[in-house]
Order: structure tokens, then sequence, then C-alpha cells
């Protein structure tokens, strides 16, 4: 068991170190400000009066809009960078504020709007500063029990022990330090704990203990109701631990529905604001593109249908949203009589179907644009994983045989181009190996989908189609 004296601080201390120090680079920022912009830029004097009136008010206002974000909870300052954009926001919320309450009393004039600007700054330069500074000492501070919720674990060995290893790895994420492991049974087991309920309350009535963890089956509701009551006459918060089956689900959050707590243990790709975001960017960009890129579609159907009898797109069944079918649209480059609507039969390095200037579009990625009708459409998104032909095979089997999460990859729209596509994974599949370098791609593009990552796949797509390699 880690020494208990070794927590000299409480975790209390932090939020209100955190606030004092925000507060302190305001004021910093506001005196480096009038001294650079009348000390440097203006080279005269300025006095403090009306200056002083603007920093207590912007004060005051900081004070007010944390408050409502709840910036300063512990949760909230132990994750870097929400913090440091929680802390940005409310200043611009601040500075917005302050500019306005100076418009409508009319007394904008009276204080200089080059040193604001400034000011504005400067605390932004400080806020990041402070918080880096901040954020090294704590968690350096934070390896010795210090500023840590001052723990304990109850419940059965086995489960005491295997939750107390996983607080011992993620905890200090949390600034979670465990000072006490306690054990529900007695035994050769229990015993090298660090004892039984008593000695859990003599240690929480010392005041040695932030939090009390129970990790204690959820089916034994009346040993834990009857636990949680008398842990009620100690100082200390509370919490039931999951069982052990929820430590291998990937999301593990709690979330109202309804009114009632539930466990989230998967969410949707896209959802809400995110969809609507996603199919904005979709419609506004395929409409962009098809103006600028109609006279090279053009050009290319008219070369298609010179070259070869047939017609000019080749229309196949692939797998879409949700694992619905849907028919896609691309420049034909196969004879006709050659083509596989099916997709069973793979496309291979010099193979014979392909035309002349087929094989031209498919280098070009040419062959590709007509499925921005199909973005248009909603079948479609501009970035995504690739629609596979619905026979496609990798090895002698079907996709779905062979990989288990295969499916998950329809949790959003197919694109026309992708993170493994730009990623060096073009061409031929012809190994299990490139399947499952492909699928993990896809995998993790539908798990950290942003309007960023989209944005970086399409200007590495650009590159490659102005610099292509030999794709079939």
């Amino acid at each position: 068991m880690p020494d208990r004296k070794s927590h000299l601080y409480s975790i209390a201390m932090l939020p209100g170190i955190v606030r004092g120090l925000d507060l302190l680079c305001i004021v910093l920022g506001a005196i480096l400000a009038h001294g650079f912009y009348f000390g440097l830029v203006l080279e005269r004097d300025a006095s403090l009066g009306h200056y002083i009136l603007v920093v207590l008010a912007a004060i005051l206002l900081w004070l007010n809009v944390t408050q409502d974000r709840g910036i300063y909870d512990v949760s909230a300052i132990n994750n870097f960078r929400n913090h440091a954009r929680q802390a940005l926001f409310s200043w611009c919320l601040v500075m917005l504020g302050v500019i306005s309450i100076g418009f409508l009393l009319k007394v904008s004039s009276l204080y200089s709007r080059g040193w604001v600007i400034l000011w504005f700054f400067f605390t932004i330069g400080l806020f990041g500063a402070s918080r880096l500074a901040l954020f090294h000492v704590f968690h350096r501070w934070h390896g010795f029990g210090r500023f840590a919720l001052r723990t304990a674990v109850y419940g059965a060995p086995e489960d005491v022990r295997r939750l107390a290893r996983t607080l011992h790895v993620e905890g200090r994420a949390g600034f979670v330090h465990v000072v006490g492991l306690f054990s529900t049974e007695a035994g050769v087991e229990s015993e090298k704990l660090d004892g039984g309920l008593a000695e859990l309350f003599a240690m929480a009535r010392q005041g040695a203990l932030d939090n009390v963890i129970l990790a204690m089956p959820w089916c034994e509701e009346h040993a834990i109701h009857d636990l949680v009551q008398q842990l009620r006459n100690v100082a200390v918060d509370v919490h039931l631990a999951p069982e052990k089956s929820f430590f291998e689900m990937p999301w593990r959050k709690f979330s109202m529905l309804g009114g009632i707590p539930m466990l989230s243990v998967h969410d949707r790709a896209l959802k809400e604001w995110n969809a609507l975001l996603k199919r904005l960017e979709d419609v506004v960009l395929s409409s962009l593109l098809l103006l600028m890129l109609s006279p090279v579609m053009l050009v290319a159907a008219v070369l298609v249908w010179l070259d070869s009898p047939g017609a000019v797109l080749f229309r196949q069944k692939r797998f879409g949203f949700n694992n619905n079918e849907i028919e896609i649209f691309k420049f034909r480059s196969m004879h006709i009589d050659k083509g596989d609507e099916s997709g069973a039969k793979r496309t291979v390095r010099g193979d014979s179907r392909v035309t002349r200037i087929g094989g031209i579009l498919r280098k070009t990625s040419i062959d590709e644009l007509p499925q921005l009708f199909n973005v248009l459409r909603g079948d479609m998104s501009l970035v995504g994983p690739r629609a596979h032909a619905v026979s496609m095979k990798v090895g002698d089997d079907y996709y779905h045989h062979v990989f288990a999460e295969y499916a998950a990859r329809h949790q959003v729209r197919p694109g026309i181009t992708g993170l493994a596509q730009v990623s060096g994974c073009r061409g031929e599949v012809d190994s299990i190996e490139k399947a499952r370098k492909r699928l993990e791609y896809d995998l993790w593009y539908v798990d950290h989908w942003s309007v960023g990552l989209d944005a970086r796949i399409i200007l590495r797509t650009v590159w490659q189609v102005l610099f292509p390699r030999d794709v079939y």
C-alpha cells in the first residue's frame, strides 16, 4: 500500500490554484499590454485609472462565464486540450462582453483599442504557458501521490486487485491514487490486503480518503445499499465500479436516456450534428467538383464511346450504408463483353479486359468521377471506406466471412476516396493481409471521423492524382 503520508496536498486545492493562476494571467496580460503599447509603440504615458476598471470588469465576467461552463472541475482540468479550448472560448466571451459593455455605456473611447487587442493575445499566451507548466508539475507530483484523489477499493480480493491494477495504469489520467485495498472476505487472500470493512471505516474517519470504490457484483443490490448507507456517515465519495465484462467493451460512459442513467457501450459513427455536417460537406463539394470537372468528364465519355463499343457508364451493385446495396456509376474501362458486374473476379496487372482508354482512366482515377452523382444522390460520400462489390472476395471467401468486424465499415457511407487509399492501400487485393490492412484503416476512419480528417484525405487524394502510381 502506498505511503499515506505522501498525500501532502488535497486535490480540492487544484481548481482553486488553476482559477487563481488564470486571474493572474488576465491581470498580467493587461499590464504587459499597457506597457508594450504605450511604452514601446506610442512612447507616451497613459493613466491606469480607466484600464483598472476594465480589468476588474473582465475579472467579474470571467468568474461568471467559467462558473457556468464548469472548466474548473477536476475532470475538466485534467483534459489539457479540452480545458485549453474551453479557456480560450471563455476568454473570447469575456472580451466580447467587455467590448459590448463599453459600447452600450459609451465609455469605449476612454481606453485604447490597440491595448485591448494586445491584452487579448497576451492573455491567451499566458493561459497556454501557465497550463503547460501546471500540467507538467501536477502530473509529476501525482506520481508521488500529491494532488490526487485518495482512493480505497472494497470488494472480493480478485476484483479488488483487478480494479487496482487498472487504476494504477489509467488512474493518472484522473488524478486517482489508490491508498488502500479492503476485502469483503476473510482468508489467506484477503490477509494480503489492508483489511476489511472495519479498517476501511477507520481510515475514512481519519480523513485519509477522498473516494471509496465498491468492486461488488451489481446483483448484490441489498448488500450494496446497506454499505452505501453506512458510508454516508463518513466524509467520502462512494462509487460503484462496473463489472468485469464492462472493461472489455469499447465504449464505457454513462448518459441520461429518458431521465434514466444508462451505460453506453457503443455509439453510432455519425449522428446528429456530425451527420448533417458530413452530408453538407458532400453536397457542397461534389456540386463544385461536378462544375469544375464537367469538361474532363465530357472528354472522357467521348473517348470511352470512341474506343470500344458499348455503354459509356458502367453500373455495379456494391455495399453501401448499413450494408444495403447501392448501384454505383463509373466510366467503363473494360470491353463490354468482358466486364464483371458482380465484382467476383479481381482486376489484376495487365488485365486483358481493360481497354486502352480504360487503362488511362483507371491510372488517373478519372473513371471514378461519375460517382460524384452517387454522392449527390446520397448513396456515397466523397470520403469514406471504399464501396466493395457485393460478390467481391478476399482469397476464396467473402469479406464478411473472413473478417467478423467487416460490416462495421458500413456504419458510414462508402467514399470515392478514403484513408486506406491515400495511405498506400490501392490496386489489387491479392492476399488476406492486404485486405486486413485496408479494413484497419477503414475502421479507424469510422471511429475518428472529423471534417479536418476528410480535408486531409481530399488533399492527399489530389496529390496522388497529380502524381499517380500504377493502379489496376
